[in-house]
């Protein structure tokens, strides 16, 4: 098999109305149809905490990525955020969005698998929010909802004795859900809410890939706009060993 490692990776995004505004937080309100900014902050690990930078590891990114910061925070904590490829439109349900597709070679292959077995998670931000994936857990015979901050960036694959391999299936899709809230006090909607469900898909697609696929999407047959994904492509698997 070849060294190298096609990616392709899609993001998904999803309104939904009727949430809360969050107090003590400086409101700001969007138009309908008004394009909003994602912007990635760093890789964390509660295993080695050590956090990177998020494009130390080779995600698709801007042709020039640009240093935002987001509140004083961050400044004091030494966290660097920039802008994405992933973007929100105000309002709207957008559904299958490719932000990159790239051949990747062993030795980032071999990065992807390291970071993924040491646990890192990749956190984004929208308005000040950062994202959160939903976790339901059950506390005396109830489910609750909980968040994790964050999105792990895949699944590890263990041996017979328990220990991490170079295998590795990578979160290479993600479902986002936007929490807004609207009211007669003010115009437009405010964002109260950012979260996201990771999902390790080898797309499929019909036709000849080209760049005019990162509007077009060029007919993704592994996702869907019904439902979040489809898996007839199976899962996304990277082996670090280049087999």
């Amino acid at each position: 098999m070849s060294l190298t490692q096609r990616l392709l990776l899609i993001a998904c995004l999803l309104s939904v109305a009727l949430a809360f505004y969050l107090p003590g937080v400086a409101p700001q309100e969007y138009k309908d149809d008004e394009e909003i900014s994602v912007l990635v902050s760093q890789l964390s690990s509660t295993k080695t905490q050590l956090p990177y930078e998020y494009y130390s590891l080779p995600w698709p990114a801007p042709k020039e990525t640009v240093s935002v910061a987001e509140n004083l925070g961050e400044v004091l904590q030494g966290e660097r955020t920039q802008t994405s490829l992933y973007r929100a439109v105000s309002g709207k349900n957008e559904y299958c969005k490719v932000i990159g597709r790239d051949n990747y070679s062993e030795e980032q292959v071999k990065e992807f698998v390291r970071s993924v077995n040491e646990e890192y998670r990749g956190n984004l931000v929208l308005d000040h929010l950062p994202v959160a994936t939903k976790k339901m857990r059950e506390d005396n015979g109830e489910l609750r909802k909980m968040y994790e901050k964050g999105y792990s960036l895949g699944v590890s694959h263990f041996n017979e004795d328990g220990q991490t391999t170079d295998v590795v299936y990578l979160h290479n899709h993600l479902r986002f859900t936007v929490l807004f809230h609207r009211d007669a006090s003010f115009e437009g909607l405010r964002i109260v809410g950012f979260e996201v469900e990771p999902y390790s898909i080898e797309h499929k697609y019909d036709g000849t890939w080209d760049e005019s696929c990162l509007q077009t999407g060029c007919k993704i047959k592994t996702c869907l706009a019904a439902d979040a994904v489809s898996s007839e492509g199976g899962v996304q698997k990277l082996d670090g060993a280049g087999k």
